[in-house]
């Protein structure tokens, strides 16, 4: 799980729960989205901006490998993170609103949050000032 910094208000960045909802009834495709600069990458997989072609809402879009997932045996650890995630519910954790796939990956959409990571934002400072530090521990509490 990621631990995210959000300014409130919610950033105007990220989905409101109605359109959470659409998703649910109909999964997406990925022909659905228009991908865009590369957020991050990691083992399994890289995640990228992407844009909803028809609304223009903005998500992260997490695209998994399978054939990684299935050489490394992380079936079961994807599907319970999966799971664990998809009822969290928290304003510093990132929502997940829909899982789909196709031959070859397994695509997470995930609320896009434009302040990043607060592990990273911690990693890219040698020290956070006073000010931050307390609204970060105001978020996280």
């Amino acid at each position: 799980f990621f631990l995210m910094i959000r300014r409130p208000p919610r950033s105007t960045h990220c989905i409101s729960s109605a359109a959470s909802d659409v998703y649910k009834r109909q999964p997406p495709r990925i022909s659905d989205f228009k991908r865009g600069l590369e957020l991050g990458r990691g083992k399994f997989g890289v995640v990228n901006l992407v844009s909803h072609k028809k609304t223009g809402m903005l998500f992260a879009l997490k695209t998994i490998r399978k054939e990684i997932v299935k050489k490394e045996k992380m079936l079961n650890q994807i599907i319970q993170e999966i799971k664990i995630q998809s009822k969290m519910d928290h304003p510093n954790l990132v929502k997940l609103y829909s899982v789909f796939d196709d031959e070859e990956h397994l695509y997470l959409l995930l609320e896009y949050c434009p302040d990043g990571q607060l592990y990273k934002i911690m990693r890219s400072k040698q020290k956070l000032s006073e000010i931050d530090s307390c609204f970060i521990l105001k978020e996280i509490c």
